[in-house]
């Protein structure tokens, strides 16, 4: 009984869906190319050089200060975990600041700013975002290997660089 139910809504929410969704679709305006290239450009240094010295932070204040714990002698695979946290966080954070500048800071057009669903769907999920992540991603990984590796007294001078193992 709860099954057919269930079913059902599901048929009723794809059927209405189908209607609805054309409709406004085709009720969205087109964002030029030139406007998508326009934004890519303006945000292609700045994001990098925002997570860069975020990475630095990261590195000098919280991966070079790793304390060894007693279950846990390689502060190496440590430092490497936390990194990856640190990325996964980048990233998210990123991405969403990234979206809500499409969504309302940058002028596509003259009049009003993008609809959430303009903005998601002409221009955050293109291969310029992409390209804009993974940047900052690179930039925030360097600069976290960077300073750990430079920074004195640091406990993980070798997890994210090449050089002696097991130090």
């Amino acid at each position: 009984m709860l099954r057919k139910k269930l079913i059902m809504a599901v048929r009723s929410m794809v059927i209405s869906t189908a209607i609805i969704l054309p409709t406004s679709v085709y009720a969205q305006e087109v964002i030029p190319p030139e406007r998508v290239d326009d934004w890519f450009r303006s945000r292609i240094i700045w994001v990098p050089i925002i997570t860069a010295a975020i990475g630095a932070l990261v590195g000098a204040f919280h991966l070079s200060r790793l304390k060894v714990q007693s279950h846990q002698l390689q502060v190496n695979n440590q430092a490497r975990r936390k990194l990856g946290l640190w990325l996964i966080a980048v990233t998210v954070a990123c991405g969403l600041l990234l979206f809500l500048d499409v969504w309302a800071l940058f002028p596509f057009f003259t009049s009003a700013s993008l609809t959430a669903v303009e903005a998601l769907g002409q221009v955050w999920l293109s291969m310029n975002t992409f390209y804009l992540l993974l940047a900052a991603l690179a930039a925030f990984f360097l600069l976290v290997a960077i300073t750990t590796h430079f920074r004195p007294n640091s406990r993980c001078p070798y997890a994210f660089w090449w050089g002696p193992r097991g130090k």
